[in-house]
């Protein structure tokens, strides 16, 4: 399960499906994340303080609106979005080190979790400024 990210319509045969972060799927007008906590928001809020989940963005209504049975993030909504993520991406990319949280259902919170080892900590903020790049292509900055 993931949140996908289309910024223009494509058909469905030329959609992409799956866990696709490629060069090429972002320069088609897609970007993906996975709802779990080795998704790349869950583990840019964990090391950074941010709430910055798929549920938590899609709670804030008006960054969206309502298209036939669907929600989508207007242009207004995903500039401010932009505007919002860009320092807090800035910072994550130059932390030295990453870890994951794990759901305590003692405390109905989140902990600390393992460290993420160093390959893996290039590739989250090469996925992170490729979701900067991804937005900054489709909104002409």
């Amino acid at each position: 399960m993931g949140a996908d990210l289309y910024i223009k319509n494509l058909p469905k045969d030329k959609q992409i499906t799956g866990f696709e972060v490629s060069d090429e799927a972002r320069a088609s007008g897609y970007f993906r994340d996975c709802y779990n906590e080795g998704g790349l928001f869950a583990v840019i809020s964990s090391n950074t303080g941010n709430e910055l989940s798929w549920w938590a963005t899609a709670s804030r209504k008006s960054l969206f609106k309502q298209i036939d049975d669907e929600f989508c993030m207007t242009v207004k909504g995903a500039e401010q979005w932009l505007a919002e993520l860009k320092p807090i991406i800035n910072a994550f990319v130059k932390l030295p080190s990453l870890y994951y949280s794990v759901y305590n259902v003692t405390t109905h919170g989140y902990d600390k979790g393992k460290d993420i080892e160093d390959s893996e900590v290039k590739e989250y903020r090469k996925w992170a400024k490729g979701l900067i790049k991804f937005l900054n292509a489709r909104f002409g900055r």
